[in-house]
């Protein structure tokens, strides 16, 4: 029984994590620059059935699943025009290099909707966290033209693209930006230029990610009846679940084939942990004749 219900409580649980995923995915949807994610999951521990020596048996049981990673595609999707000056969008692979301007910390997006931010007596290009967009030479890029005499403002320069040989595990740090962990390597600039007055679209496939959310919403509502079925199993037929070891005359408690009674310490703790409410019932033996 308590394999059952762990089982069922994990995979619920697991089913969540997934839904968690795919509901950030559509709550997306019209982020400019967004990658989807995709859950992928792990099976745990099997073990062997009807084991008595230790050995390998033809029948095996799984103790259920877990999210192992959310996985972040990266492949570029369409782009839409947006006629705003400062938008640009990224028609291949790579990223828009941003630094932080209170730590200088970088991070990489793909989201190309900037504006122009004020900084003592120059403006610079910002995205919407208000971190500094870098050229090619990483420099931050800043307005230039002299309005007042004439001059025709511009940039100095052109948003840069940088890629990574490999993008797989990047750091997810919000706002839609990433971070390099170590296997990622070193950045690389590439002659991508972006189009500027577009935006790269949300990459979320409305189509699948409704698929999936219907079907981890079923599984879900599998694993919770299997969890109130379970729950719901009464220790009366000891016969069906479980050995009855003999005390003493007038009474037997139930003991099941993890060798832990019903009313071990250890056996409490387990059903209050995973709230099972259960009471330990006895079963009532004919006093022996004198």
């Amino acid at each position: 029984m308590y394999s059952s219900f762990y089982a069922a409580a994990v995979g619920a649980m697991g089913q969540q994590a997934k839904l968690d995923v795919v509901s950030n995915n559509l709550a997306n949807i019209n982020t400019a620059g967004y990658k989807a994610k995709v859950g992928a999951f792990q099976d745990l521990m099997y073990y062997n059935l009807n084991n008595f020596r230790g050995d390998e048996t033809s029948i095996q049981a799984g103790t259920g699943i877990r999210l192992e990673k959310a996985d972040t595609n990266f492949n570029p999707v369409g782009f839409e025009i947006t006629e705003r000056e400062y938008d640009f969008a990224i028609r291949t692979e790579g990223f828009f290099m941003l630094q932080n301007p209170a730590n200088g910390e970088i991070t990489y997006t793909r989201n190309g909707r900037f504006s122009l931010s004020q900084r003592g007596d120059e403006f610079y290009l910002v995205n919407d966290s208000g971190k500094l967009v870098l050229d090619r030479n990483q420099n931050p890029i800043r307005l230039t033209g002299n309005v007042s005499e004439g001059e025709e403002p511009g940039l100095s320069a052109q948003p840069a693209v940088y890629d990574f040989r490999i993008k797989n595990g990047m750091q997810n740090v919000g706002d839609n930006e990433y971070m390099p962990v170590e296997k990622n390597g070193e950045p690389v600039l590439t002659e991508e230029l972006a189009l500027q007055r577009a935006l790269e679209m949300s990459g979320t496939d409305l189509a699948m990610d409704l698929v999936r959310m219907i079907e981890s919403q079923r599984a879900f509502s599998y694993a919770l009846k299997m969890v109130q079925n379970v729950k719901g199993i009464p220790f009366v037929n000891v016969g069906n679940y479980g050995r009855v070891a003999p005390k003493k005359p007038g009474k037997e408690r139930a003991r099941f084939d993890n060798n832990l009674y019903c009313d071990d310490e250890e056996t409490k703790e387990f059903q209050e942990l995973m709230g099972l409410g259960l009471e330990c019932i006895y079963q009532t033996t004919p006093e022996e004749p004198a």
